[in-house]
């Protein structure tokens, strides 16, 4: 790619970010509304999310901790094998009126072979409380099993606001 167009993509990109620090965005969303106006591309989102997310950094992260387990009963949803993209995803959904989830552990477990050992895949989410998010990720799958038993064995989140 020509220095050029480099140097105007990146101005482009950070151009709003940097504005926005001067003539104040109060918070993240405020930096993410300003600094999208125009954006078409995904690369160029996706930079000014993480730049936006650098000037504000997310508080509650902080406290992110594990969930109780009354906690992680809140959480329910389907999930399927996603044969198509050898992934497995579904929806969750977060039953808890004040905690927002960013982690889910879900175990996986073959169903049709004997005393087979169940694999575990940490899933980041981002599940406000009371709603419902879609999730996915790729899995190593088994030869000759035609379906896996899910379950989520943990959880994290934190106290929202």
């Amino acid at each position: 790619m020509p220095r050029h167009t480099v140097f105007a993509l990146a101005i482009v990109i950070f151009s709003p970010v940097i504005q926005a620090d001067i003539f104040g965005p109060d918070n993240f969303d405020e930096c993410v509304t300003e600094s999208m106006k125009g954006v078409t591309s995904d690369l160029a989102a996706r930079a000014i999310i993480k730049s936006c997310r650098e000037l504000f950094p997310d508080k509650n992260k902080a406290n992110t901790r594990e969930l109780s387990y009354e906690e992680r009963t809140q959480l329910t949803g389907k999930a399927r094998d996603l044969s198509y993209n050898s992934g497995f995803g579904g929806y969750l959904y977060n039953g808890n009126s004040e905690i927002t989830i960013t982690e889910v552990t879900i175990s996986l477990t073959p169903i049709d072979v004997e005393d087979a050992e169940p694999r575990r895949y940490r899933v980041p989410v981002t599940l406000r409380p009371l709603a419902r998010a879609d999730f996915s990720f790729k899995f190593v799958r088994v030869d000759g099993v035609t379906g896996y038993k899910w379950s989520i064995v943990s959880a994290k989140g934190y106290e929202s606001n």
